[in-house]
């Protein structure tokens, strides 16, 4: 039998906290699909104020992380263990080559 992070749609993802770097399996979808799906542009410059939803397999994560792609690198904000499993919210910091 096969779980949910098997999945095709289920993507690998990169953890980066204190405790060094891990890879696992995950989901990562817009939070609000009513939300513009790009960064506003105000007086102040480009804000990017949208926030995803990381839905990942079992991994220990250390405050504070980061969670990547491969295509962006994603702040995580918050995060829980829910039933054997992460649910976390997470911020776009930048394109993963920015970050490398």
């Amino acid at each position: 039998m096969t779980g949910a992070f098997d999945s095709r749609f289920a993507g690998a993802v990169t953890v980066r906290d204190a405790n060094g770097s891990r890879t696992a399996r995950a989901f990562i979808q817009p939070v609000s699909i009513r939300d513009p799906e790009a960064p506003r542009i105000t007086a102040a410059g480009i804000v990017d104020d949208r926030r995803w939803l990381l839905i990942a397999e079992p991994v220990a994560i250390a405050d504070p992380a980061e969670i990547s792609d491969g295509t962006s690198v994603y702040a995580l904000l918050r995060w829980e263990n829910v039933s054997g499993h992460i649910e976390g919210v997470l911020a776009r910091k930048g394109d993963a080559e920015q970050h490398a």
